[in-house]
């Protein structure tokens, strides 16, 4: 059984230049120094205050140290303890010692972490990151993973940030637990998604942001993603799982822009409806390739001018009267409107059923929806009559 340890002293005593080792389970009040784990599936308990950490907690088992899936080391706050990044090079994690363990690291209790720096990096390329306590970045931008270094973090309780980087080739994943809401606050301006943010829970609300995707966003949470603009890059994915999940305020919904000389993926397995279809197409123009598959997809508008191509996947079926533009003209939606391809098989446009809502708007449609197997009976009388046609000539 593992053997628990209480210390409790004044902050002073951790003020040395050398980290709070953690080889087993460990209560402290107050410190001041790096937190180091030299052990696997242990717990350091903070009850007090810690503060001017560097990079850290992390985590170094040393060479003779074989990695075990599952392996963990947790830091746990207690009600009314605080984490405080402050030193110069702070940061959440970190460090090779953390990128090279591969173990999997947890933040939790009713504590809180706070920052008084202007950024910070949560990195950890081997394991993964589990925040479930309190986080108050408020002036910080956060950054999760870096360019060398991609992480997966899972959030299950409240981050406030200024701004938020995910970098490309990591995973931020929303997911509450019984005690928390993984809900997100960005404060500033703007924030970059180039990586995988997965939403399952909470509620991500940027109320004066300019969200940038440049990765994939693939959302479960109906009105659980927030922000005053959203812009897609090039090879960007948007998946939606919940109906209406994108919204621009409680009563608005999100503008879907595209930058320039984008051909980025849209996903629905629910509802979604757009303030608008926006292409910038500064002497350039953009590609949205929407998967339908049924649901409903909604846009009040055009502006600009790109390309957008509708698909139906497999074990999906097209259904009339879901494709709406509630103020177009039908020659506008014609001229942006590439391709329609259900299963394999790309329809032609005879088939196409443009045709305006009776009001200011304008529905695409199909003259026949057939099942995916009439199909090939279709094309093939076709093939067969101007088979037999060039036979009479």
């Amino acid at each position: 059984m593992k053997k628990i340890l209480a210390l409790v002293c004044a902050t002073a005593l951790f003020t040395s230049a050398f980290a709070l080792n953690v080889s087993e389970d460990k209560t402290i009040v107050n410190g001041t120094d790096t937190i180091n784990f030299t052990a696997p599936n242990v717990t350091l308990t903070i009850t007090g205050k810690f503060d001017k950490l560097w990079y850290s907690p992390r985590a170094n088992f040393g060479d003779d140290y074989v990695y075990t899936e599952g392996d963990k080391v947790t830091v746990k706050l207690e009600y009314g303890a605080s984490l405080v990044l402050d030193a110069s090079q702070g940061g959440l994690f970190g460090g090779d010692s953390v990128s090279t363990s591969k173990v999997d690291m947890h933040i939790t209790g009713g504590g809180t972490i706070s920052t008084t720096l202007e950024s910070i990096t949560t990195t950890n390329n081997r394991g993964k990151l589990y925040l479930d306590a309190f986080t108050d970045f408020t002036n910080a931008t956060y950054n999760i993973g870096s360019a060398t270094q991609p992480t997966n973090l899972t959030l299950s309780n409240a981050l406030v940030v200024n701004k938020l980087t995910l970098s490309k080739g990591s995973v931020l994943t929303m997911s509450s637990d019984d005690d928390s809401s993984a809900d997100i606050s960005v404060l500033g301006s703007s924030s970059t998604i180039n990586g995988n943010f997965v939403q399952t829970a909470g509620r991500y609300e940027a109320l004066n942001t300019t969200t940038v995707v440049t990765g994939t966003l693939d959302l479960a949470v109906s009105k659980g993603f927030v922000s005053r603009w959203l812009t897609i890059g090039n090879g960007s994915t948007i998946i939606i799982r919940a109906n209406n999940a994108i919204m621009q305020s409680e009563t608005a919904y999100r503008v879907f822009g595209m930058s320039k000389d984008a051909v980025s993926t849209l996903k629905l397995y629910a509802d979604q409806q757009f303030a608008d279809l926006w292409f910038d197409n500064a002497n350039t123009t953009g590609t949205l390739n929407a998967y339908t598959n049924g649901n409903a997809l909604t846009f009040t508008g055009i502006n600009s001018t790109g390309t957008l191509n509708i698909f139906i996947e497999e074990d999906f079926s097209w259904e009339n009267d879901k494709i709406h533009f509630t103020n177009a003209t039908v020659e506008r939606v014609v001229s942006i409107l590439g391709t329609i391809t259900i299963g394999d098989t790309v329809i032609d446009k005879s088939f196409w059923d443009i045709v305006s809502d009776g009001n200011k708007g304008v529905y695409v449609n199909l003259t026949q929806v057939p099942e995916p197997a009439e199909w090939a009976l279709i094309f093939g009388a076709i093939a067969l009559g101007f088979i037999a046609y060039r036979r009479r000539k």
